[in-house]
């Protein structure tokens, strides 16, 4: 399995502290059998920013450490990006990284808005060859609040990740069934754990996963985890269908693909 949104090096925001913790989150995934981790560290946060070649160069210690551990993981670069107004720039001069050197860019807001020119860095992304991948939608106040706001990003051309551990419940029941109906709308097209640790924010991806199931969601399951798949060969993610309501499937309505 693929986490394509993970804080797992150290030092660099407010994921892990140490060597040592991230060591402890490494086995933590293996456990879970995850297989592969993009390390996605803030950048453009107004409170941290994780330099590039600082992640560069501890992402070469910790693979360096997994083969020495014999684990069998890959771990690649990313940036969590906050969405300013010179984000284009950042990205064109590589100071900020792509999810594994693609054209996909994780892209966050501020946890209770969006702001007014979304819309158009959406389109300067698309444009000039990025897909942009809005993280963890369902913990953002006003899409949480209006998922049309969403869904008009979408139509624009970026999708959407929703965090493991929001499915699992670890944010609180509302946040929960916010992500579910995102999901049933065909608003969501990539599965990240948002690792930061391993006791308050820890993967709880196999979690997420097993709570789809038992919601009667295993074909979103495979779709979300072959989104991240086809994220990292760089391939164009596939977009679902509306989940059929009980009034559709009565009455014979269709859903409209997004």
């Amino acid at each position: 399995m693929i986490d394509m949104h993970a804080h797992i090096i150290w030092g660099v925001d407010d994921g892990p502290k140490t060597f040592e913790e991230t060591q402890q989150l490494i086995r933590l995934a293996e456990k879970e059998g995850i297989e592969q981790i993009v390390a996605t560290s803030h950048a453009l946060h107004p409170s941290y920013h994780a330099d590039i070649e600082e992640v560069k160069e501890k992402l070469q210690l910790l693979t360096e450490w997994i083969k020495s551990e014999n684990i069998q993981m890959q771990v690649y670069l990313g940036h969590e990006i906050r969405v300013t107004e010179n984000i284009m720039v950042e990205i064109k001069s590589q100071q900020v990284a792509t999810l594994n050197n693609t054209n996909y860019v994780l892209i966050e807001f501020p946890s209770a808005t969006v702001p007014l020119f979304a819309k158009e860095i959406v389109k300067q992304l698309v444009n000039q060859g990025y897909f942009p991948i809005i993280a963890h939608p369902e913990r953002n106040k006003l899409l949480a609040n209006q998922p049309a706001k969403l869904k008009e990003l979408i139509d624009l051309g970026a999708y959407a990740q929703v965090t493991a551990g929001t499915i699992a419940g670890a944010f609180g029941k509302d946040v929960q069934k916010i992500a579910l109906r995102m999901i049933d709308e065909g608003l969501i097209h990539c599965y990240g754990s948002d690792v930061h640790n391993d006791s308050t924010r820890d993967f709880k991806f196999d979690d997420g996963l097993s709570y789809l199931e038992n919601k009667n969601r295993q074909e979103f399951v495979e779709y979300l985890l072959e989104n991240n798949e086809r994220l990292l060969e760089n391939k164009v993610l596939l977009k679902i269908e509306k989940k059929e309501t009980v009034l559709n499937r009565l009455f014979g309505f269709k859903s409209k693909k997004l």
